[in-house]
């Protein structure tokens, strides 16, 4: 009896995972990779602290120059990177996969300037999705872990997608 149980179980547990297949990772991948070019010259540049301003909010904004990159890795940007990241990340806002959506562009984000020390063009389909994955998922646990500041309802989007990934897993967020 208790097998029966089990495996009923993992059949209203498949049963959901096939209703959120826009969870599925392959999905958000292709998905987020739609809201960032085709390709991309990965133009290096030097960013230096130039100063802080203040705001009249909680926080101070810290001000940085671009300058033509110094041939050094310590505090070389790409240029035009982080406002497309932005840019994609902005379009998830106020949808519902949004905590995922954002986090991958970051991933995506990481990964490319991380390239950049190496290749002067990138495509972005040649990215290793199995790579993006781990980080990805190593992130939002961590994330999970340390108590970020997630609403209730990022919190069982993000569970919710480890259980559409890992149908078979117990607990996979873990």
């Amino acid at each position: 009896m208790g097998k029966r149980r089990e495996a009923s179980k993992c059949l209203v547990r498949w049963k959901d995972t096939q209703v959120n297949t826009e969870l599925l990772f392959k999905n958000l991948f292709a998905r987020a990779l739609r809201e960032w070019p085709q390709s991309l010259d990965l133009e290096l540049e030097t960013q230096m602290f130039e100063g802080i301003v203040p705001t009249n909010e909680e926080y101070d904004l810290v001000r940085y120059k671009n300058l033509p990159w110094d041939k050094s890795f310590e505090h070389y940007i790409v240029k035009g990177l982080y406002d497309l990241c932005e840019s994609a990340a902005n379009k998830c806002v106020g949808q519902a996969e949004w905590i995922l959506m954002c986090n991958l562009h970051d991933v995506i984000y990481s990964n490319v300037r991380n390239i950049s020390k190496y290749f002067s063009h990138i495509e972005f389909k040649n990215l290793r999705p199995e790579i993006i994955q781990a980080e990805f998922e190593d992130g939002i646990k961590k994330g999970l872990k340390d108590g970020l500041d997630w609403n209730e309802k990022s919190i069982k989007l993000i569970k919710k997608y480890f259980e559409v990934n890992y149908p078979y897993k117990k607990n996979p967020w873990t």
